[in-house]
């Protein structure tokens, strides 16, 4: 597998050598081409120099006869074609050399750019392999704790779910019970000439107001869940963002253990310990444990004052681990190995 391993970088190398130096010789190419292009122009020009300069010959020699003396040809001075055509000859030259420095200036770039991109790909191949295992072991123990974060909130959700239910069922069983007192007290009413007995009465209204009081406590739990269905919510934006922060630290895992396997150099190989730093778990796992427990808490201090001042609010200072589970309304907490244990506490929880 290394000597495969090895082939394979070597390939990669290889590869993105040959385009380096296929996009150098694409370039180059192209610049004589531009220089053909120039050359070709420039002979046009000439021959449009050598026209002119013919049609110029024969337009301005004229022989002009004076009185019986023989004609005599009057025509341009050899030393105005001349200067005329070293003029020529120094545009051409300067023209020429102008597009030879910019093709080579473009020809000097690209090769600096090739050597800086070898450079860095040497430089990421002679990487220590010290430094490589570190940052393979925070993102495996940031996976590890987003994953135990995610089946605490999963837990958590399942009771509460369950409670929830739990409470439409007492709620609906009240507003029955509630419904039929009132129509009794309705038809008692209407009956006029008969008057009930005052322990009837006693007993009826003892049992409205155990009733009321029933359904004032469904209604501050029904408060509860909806605050809770509202805490599910955000836990599900947050479990949501914290997949794909986990999909992301997966792809950066295998992207550097493919990484690792293509740049091992055994003469570098330095062998490190994997070594789990238990302040980074706690510090990164608890800000996602301890903001539905806290809006709880607060909630808790609004509605109940007196069972809020009775609550000791040491606990959050003590900073579970992430191997614990917490009650989101006593705070006791409990082992991961205790799961069981832990919903039937949650239930009973719920029932006071």
């Amino acid at each position: 597998m290394d000597n495969v391993s090895i082939n394979n970088t070597d390939n990669d190398m290889l590869r993105d050598k040959m385009r380096s130096y296929s996009v150098l010789n694409t370039l180059y190419h192209e610049t004589r081409q531009e220089i053909d292009l120039l050359n070709r122009q420039i002979s046009v020009k000439d021959g449009v120099i050598a026209d002119l300069k013919a049609r110029l010959g024969r337009h301005e020699r004229l022989y002009m006869t004076v009185g019986d003396k023989e004609s005599v040809l009057i025509s341009p001075s050899n030393s105005l074609v001349e200067s005329l055509l070293n003029e020529i000859c120094k545009l051409k030259q300067k023209k020429n050399e102008g597009d030879l420095k910019a093709a080579r200036q473009e020809i000097q770039r690209l090769n600096t750019q090739l050597r800086e991109k070898e450079l860095e790909l040497e430089t990421i191949r002679c990487q220590p392999d010290h430094e490589k295992d570190r940052e393979i072991q925070r993102l495996r123990v940031a996976l590890q704790e987003r994953e135990q974060a995610e089946a605490t909130r999963s837990v958590l959700c399942t009771s509460l779910a369950e409670e929830a239910d739990q409470l439409r069922r007492q709620l609906g069983a009240t507003v029955k019970v509630c419904q039929e007192l009132m129509a009794r007290l309705e038809k008692d009413k209407r009956g006029g000439g008969e008057v009930p007995e005052s322990s009837e009465m006693g007993s009826v209204n003892a049992q409205i107001r155990q009733l009321q009081e029933e359904n004032q406590q469904l209604k501050q739990r029904v408060a509860y869940v909806l605050i809770y269905t509202d805490d599910f919510k955000s836990e599900r934006a947050d479990r949501e963002r914290a997949q794909g922060q986990i999909d992301a630290l997966k792809e950066q895992v295998s992207q550097l253990k493919q990484q690792e396997s293509r740049d091992v150099v055994p003469l570098c190989h330095v062998h490190i310990g994997h070594r789990i730093s238990s302040k980074r778990s706690k510090d990164t796992s608890e800000p996602l444990l301890r903001t539905t427990a806290e809006r709880r808490q607060q909630h808790q201090q609004h509605q109940q004052p007196a069972a809020a001042a009775a609550t000791p609010n040491s606990a959050w200072n003590e900073h579970p681990g992430m191997s614990e589970l917490q009650c989101p309304q006593c705070l006791a907490t409990f082992s991961d190995t205790k799961a069981a244990e832990y919903l039937n506490h949650c239930l009973e929880c719920a029932r006071v």
